[in-house]
């Protein structure tokens, strides 16, 4: 959101997620886009109190509650004038996304002119499971020493 905001300046945008990251996009995106649609699927964020607080307290930011994406959808657009058709390489943007309540099922579409996804990941680490300490409080994540890419394990590094 950062780098790719002030493309859709003054655009309707919708940021997928409940964590920092999202918070903090969506924040970001408020300074320049007409408004910005928090979508998340559950009735609470797992952002911090300050950060969270921030986004339902803007005026230009809207917040989906137990909401989820379950389309983007989009259409080709012309970019220049040929009369070779190149299907594979068509230009597409952002139209609207199509939204479903996990509580009612019911489904909508919400017109948009971008989607960022801010929703987080688990690191794929399963394989050193049993092999370094992993950290208690970031399930998935190697425990590192101190601020450095050292594990518990001499030779192993994460970063």
């Amino acid at each position: 959101a950062t780098c790719d905001g002030a493309i859709f300046r003054g655009k309707d945008v919708i940021v997928v997620g409940g964590g920092d990251t999202a918070m903090e996009d969506a924040l970001v995106l408020a300074r320049t886009s007409r408004t910005v649609t928090v979508v998340h699927r559950r009735d609470t964020f797992r952002a911090s109190k300050v950060l969270a607080q921030r986004v339902m307290d803007h005026p230009s930011i809207k917040i989906m509650w137990n909401t989820v994406v379950t389309e983007i959808l989009g259409e080709s657009v012309e970019t220049e004038e040929s009369d070779d058709v190149d299907l594979d390489n068509q230009v597409r943007v952002v139209k609207a996304a199509v939204l479903k309540n996990v509580e009612s099922e019911e489904s909508f579409e919400l017109e948009t002119s971008a989607v960022f996804v801010a929703i987080g990941h688990t690191p794929t680490t399963q394989f050193l499971n049993g092999v370094v300490e992993f950290d208690n409080e970031h399930p998935g994540y190697v425990k590192t020493v101190g601020r450095s890419t050292r594990t518990s394990v001499p030779g192993i590094f994460a970063a």
